[in-house]
């Protein structure tokens, strides 16, 4: 597999091992049950691992959101990360450009939370390198298999499902995605991210 997706993924692994740390985030014994004075922005940067377009996918995302109503929250992220295909040698990439909504509901604490959302953006994957036969014997001729080199740009709808765990301003929201394009489902992606509300 290509190095970066490894270390994507090693640090995929990492944030949830650590996502201990926000779930114990001593400001979750001081959740406040006045609507007001609860944070009403955050800062957002995780990791996701998956398929999209046909490519196995890992790459590091950016988002901020806004509370707009109790229990909605607009937001606007930024993904980029490394592509690979499995029977093949090369090199590619992912961005994912995306807007959209959540609503969420939490326990009487605030501490555990779940949400559900819907997103629409723009995606681009790339791809170069050559192909792998899936079973050749060198001996009897080339195994060089054929050039690759794909690009492509689609719209896609995203809806995505997830928990929000921590305490006022630190959360961890482990999650998953999937995506649809013209033609038809595009990716479905785990994910991992810490949170910071204020």
């Amino acid at each position: 597999m290509h190095r970066v997706m490894r270390n994507v993924l090693l640090a995929f692994a990492a944030v949830t091992a650590a996502s201990s740390i926000a779930s114990a985030d001593p400001l979750s014994v001081a959740a406040t049950t006045d609507s007001a004075a609860e944070p009403t922005t955050y800062v957002q940067g995780g990791l996701m691992a998956g398929g999209n377009d046909g490519y196995l996918t890992a790459g590091a995302s950016a988002e901020v959101g806004k509370r707009v109503a109790p229990f909605a929250w607009v937001h606007a992220s930024l993904t980029m990360g490394a592509a690979d295909e499995l029977f093949a040698h090369g090199t590619g990439s992912i961005m994912q450009a995306r807007a959209g909504a959540d609503l969420m509901t939490c326990n009487g604490s605030g501490v555990l939370c779940a949400f559900a959302g819907a997103d629409l953006g723009i995606q681009q994957t790339q791809y170069s390198g050559m192909s792998e036969p899936w079973f050749c014997d060198s001996s009897e001729g080339d195994c060089s298999g054929n050039a690759i080199d794909e690009s492509r740009n689609r719209v896609i709808g995203v809806g995505r499902l997830g928990l929000d765990i921590g305490g006022t301003h630190l959360r961890w929201r482990p999650g998953i995605e999937a995506s649809v394009a013209g033609n038809g489902v595009n990716g479905v992606n785990l994910t991992q991210s810490l949170a910071y509300r204020f």
